[in-house]
């Protein structure tokens, strides 16, 4: 199974490098091993995510300034 996640991660890869394809950004990959099934489901962005959304607040690592993380602040939106 690792082999065969990993040939999908490598694929993905090589498509970024050349430009070619479709990537599957703003994608997620489910494998089921036990039925040798494959699923992606797309994913929105969190708009109001404070480190990726449109207003991010979170723009250096902590220690660097009075930045602090709060738990569970920052979610993917399906």
């Amino acid at each position: 199974m690792p082999g065969q996640i990993g040939l999908v991660q490598a694929t993905e890869i090589i498509k970024l490098i050349l430009g070619i394809g479709t990537p599957m950004i703003g994608k997620f990959f489910i494998y089921e091993a036990l039925t040798l099934t494959m699923q992606t489901v797309e994913t929105g962005k969190n708009l109001d995510c404070p480190l990726c959304g449109v207003t991010p607040r979170i723009t250096a690592l902590i220690g660097e300034g009075s930045v602090s993380y709060e738990e569970d602040e920052c979610e993917i939106q399906t």
